[in-house]
């Protein structure tokens, strides 16, 4: 009986040792798998998102090079009347603006960089962005997107998206319209799945 005992003591040990073993292997494992998995589907949703980011910038990209080519922007600057040419496209673009909800704000400006044509009215003929960027690179002939900003009228962190306006091949001004990076901006992407319960992305 004595002997058992001694034989059962140190079996038992070992076996819940062994256990204890088992059960820290099979947590480890689960944990690493688990994580893996969590890495993985963070990895797929970061890569959905930039490139759903990226097709809406290029079809906004699009989107302004198309309105840069718009006869009202042309005439705004070059016409024999260019303020009545400039009045119809601030009204044209408060109108984009107000429907669709995309951009934050549109503005046409001449060679030097002066508002003369907006989706509002108090930027016109009082703001000057001849200093920005996009105005330089369109100013060149070329359509930009941005770096990250921050906006001379609200502070806050923008994008801006840019276009030329030209005629008869002449570098008339720049198109820009601005996105919204700020808290409750007016771009939106839906791109998170349902699961995560965050149904939009704000730019």
């Amino acid at each position: 009986m004595k002997l058992t005992s001694k034989l059962l003591f140190p079996l038992g040990g070992l076996v819940i040792v062994g256990l204890g073993v088992a059960i820290l292997t099979a947590y480890v494992s689960a944990k690493n798998g688990l994580e893996k998995t969590n890495t993985a589907n963070l990895r797929q949703i970061s890569v959905s998102a930039q490139s759903k980011v990226s097709h809406w910038m290029g079809q906004n990209t699009i989107a302004m090079d198309t309105w840069s080519r718009m006869d009202v922007m042309a005439d705004s600057l070059d016409s024999d009347d260019t303020q009545a040419s400039a009045r119809l496209a601030s009204a044209k673009m408060k109108h984009y603006i107000d429907t669709h909800k995309v951009f934050s704000g549109m503005r046409l400006t001449n060679d030097k960089g002066i508002v003369i044509a907006s989706s509002h009215a108090k930027n016109v003929n009082k703001l000057n962005v001849s200093t920005r960027s996009y105005f330089k690179a369109s100013m060149t002939g070329t359509p930009f997107t941005s770096e990250l900003l921050l906006s001379k009228t609200s502070g806050k962190p923008i994008l801006v998206i840019s276009s030329p306006v030209k005629k008869s091949g002449r570098i008339l001004g720049v198109l820009y319209a601005v996105v919204d990076l700020g808290g409750g901006g007016v771009a939106r992407l839906n791109w998170i799945p349902s699961r995560w319960e965050k149904p939009d992305l704000y730019l």
